[in-house]
């Protein structure tokens, strides 16, 4: 992958994307229009404003990706930081140390920030992801600096006994995919598979 630096032009209506591999997790970095240097290769810029978006447990950083380019233009000062957890997206093929915890994907985000000298504004996390984005607010060394707002979508703090709330489970949901064929002639077969079995059409689509 290329990472693509430039200069943003302030008259630029589409936000920029800059896509970054590293060893620690597979990442996207959108900036809005008035993020005029990426402090990645300007060491001097002042680093702006950081939203991280973390996925569900069946997703990956794409998840995101129309809605923080939404985000960029409304805020266009802001960048929006998309993160692959281990064993997911493209950072499935890096090689990760076992077990594969929510601390452990939490403990792969905080390294990401390390690496990438920043402390955001604002930690979002959708479901599996919020759980992720609480264990790094567990695990940090030290209180996160304020303003720092953990947003926890879809995901209840805490252990969850499986099933006990009568929505659709992932493993229920792998479990199922495990034993399809590998090979589909369309998407629509999949959807009707899966409702068939009880899925919701959500989960399905």
């Amino acid at each position: 992958a290329i990472l693509r630096m430039a200069s943003v032009d302030k008259r630029m209506k589409e936000p920029s994307v800059l896509v970054k591999p590293a060893d620690i997790l597979a990442y996207d970095i959108v900036q809005g229009a008035e993020v005029r240097w990426s402090y990645i290769m300007d060491r001097s810029a002042p680093v702006p404003p950081t939203a991280v978006f973390l996925h569900g447990i069946l997703g990956c950083r794409k998840n995101w990706g129309s809605f923080v380019r939404r985000l960029a233009r409304e805020f266009p000062k802001w960048q929006f930081i998309v993160v692959d957890l281990r064993c997911h997206g493209d950072s499935s093929s890096l090689q990760k140390i076992g077990p594969h915890t929510v601390a452990s994907a939490a403990l792969d985000v905080l390294k990401l920030l390390g690496r990438l000298r920043l402390t955001p504004r604002v930690v979002v996390g959708h479901s599996f992801g919020g759980k992720v984005a609480i264990s790094m607010v567990d695990q940090v060394a030290k209180p996160l600096a304020r303003p720092v707002r953990v947003w926890v979508l879809d995901s209840t703090p805490g252990k969850v006994r499986a099933g006990a709330d009568g929505h659709d489970h992932p493993a229920e949901l792998i479990a199922f995919l495990q034993k399809f064929p590998k090979r589909i002639s369309n998407k629509r077969d999949v959807v009707d598979a899966l409702l068939r079995d009880g899925f919701s059409n959500d989960v399905a689509q």
